[in-house]
């Protein structure tokens, strides 16, 4: 990709060379960063790459709160408790793995941010693990846990350029 961090190019070519580097996503990747208004007004990587960053914040806050809510109303211990304690550690780290890639883009540290929002997917499939493990079956973390993974690979898509 030749894709630079200064370089001027209409958002919706910017966006496709950036989303182009992963087949299996590159619709979700597109659709993902054009559905943020900021995005129409970006002409540049890093600041594509500012707004992928924050919308996977945002996506892995809500998991998180969410999942932490559904502690809330399961205080028995068990199986299923444990399962969504292991579930909620797991997002506070996705969301600090891309608080550090923001920080560390805003930085200039690019390596830094690729690879912290590249490791995010580890702690979604760690949830998915806890879950399996306890047999128990929440359809709406997992559907959560996917799109973490699809929001760490846009993360790795639009920071890779600019190492």
């Amino acid at each position: 990709m030749n894709v630079k961090a200064g370089r001027k190019a209409p958002t919706i070519k910017l966006v496709e060379e950036v989303c182009s580097g992963s087949f299996d996503i590159s619709s979700i990747c597109k659709q993902t960063l054009l559905s943020d208004p900021r995005t129409s007004a970006t002409h540049n990587l890093l600041s594509l790459a500012k707004i992928g960053l924050e919308l996977a914040i945002t996506n892995s806050t809500g998991t998180r709160d969410q999942i932490k809510d559904m502690l809330k109303n399961n205080p028995n211990p068990g199986k299923m408790r444990t399962a969504l304690e292991s579930c909620a550690n797991a997002y506070e780290g996705i969301v600090s793995s891309f608080e550090g890639a923001l920080n560390e883009l805003s930085q200039g540290e690019m390596q830094g941010a690729n690879y912290d929002a590249f490791i995010t997917s580890d702690g979604a499939d760690y949830c998915d693990k806890a879950l399996a493990l306890a047999g128990a079956k929440v359809d709406s973390i997992s559907t959560a846990n996917q799109i973490t993974i699809n929001f760490s690979k846009i993360g790795y898509l639009v920071t890779a350029p600019l190492m």
